[in-house]
């Protein structure tokens, strides 16, 4: 396999409405377009680290759900996905403007765009599973 990619979903609970956190780049091809926070996996033994280095570079510290969710292998086999979320408290989030990072902006599920690549498959993955594990513990 030679490449490894996740994708990470974020959540927050904010003035009673669910919300996922999308970023988007300020340069390249997918300039107009929205996404979840992905990256690469350097170490393949280092899947929850890469993960977790995305949330850290995004300064966010401390998660209520953090899950990995699905693997999807590409049928070339050079590349497997790796679907993660988080589910945060907002009072412990604040959106940096001006920095390094990708634009970031909180959006209503029923404001979120389409998204860029695969990016709608996994915000639908990831609802669904975190939906299941809320109705479990009703």
């Amino acid at each position: 396999m030679d490449k490894i990619l996740v994708d990470c979903v974020v959540f927050c609970y904010e003035e009673d409405d669910l919300k996922v956190l999308l970023v988007k780049q300020d340069k390249g091809i997918d300039l107009a377009k929205w996404g979840v926070l992905s990256g690469i996996v350097k170490n393949a033994n280092d899947t929850d680290d890469t993960v977790h280095g995305l949330l850290k570079e995004f300064n966010i510290h401390s998660t209520i759900i953090f899950k990995e969710i699905n693997c999807s292998i590409f049928y070339n086999m050079s590349e497997a996905r790796l679907r993660y979320y988080a589910l945060i408290d907002s009072e412990h989030y604040r959106i940096n403007f001006g920095s390094d990072l990708p634009i970031q902006r909180w959006f209503k599920l029923n404001d979120v765009p389409d998204l860029v690549h695969n990016h709608n498959a996994a915000l639908d993955f990831c609802l669904d599973d975190l939906n299941r594990s809320i109705e479990k513990e009703l």
